[in-house]
């Protein structure tokens, strides 16, 4: 998890790579699903109707077969999300300098 710029996709996919395990960017699921970026799907749908598809793609990765996951920080907002990431995850936040997040 982190805020936009962190790293999270990169990191995800590198672990995944290395241990030969399935891999998902949590944000791209949602788009895929939506057929348009998250952008547009803000602009169009809004915040809350984003955050229950987020929410949605969570849990059904989660009861799938993959093992690491990308995530936005704003993920944390719904209680039932922390509930299912404490139970069923383990959990790094990826913190970098404004700069590097800016990059």
């Amino acid at each position: 998890m982190g805020l936009m710029g962190a790293g999270k996709s990169a990191v995800a996919r590198a672990l995944a790579g290395r241990r030969g395990e399935p891999m998902a960017d949590l944000d791209e699921v949602v788009e895929t699903g939506e057929g348009c970026s998250l952008a547009e799907l803000f602009a169009r749908r809004g915040e809350a109707y984003f955050r229950r598809r987020e929410s949605e793609a969570l849990r059904r990765l989660l009861d799938g077969r993959v093992r690491w996951l990308a995530c936005g920080g704003g993920v944390v907002l719904d209680a039932g999300n922390r509930a299912l990431l404490r139970e069923r995850c383990e959990v790094v936040w990826l913190q970098v300098p404004p700069r590097e997040a800016l990059r």
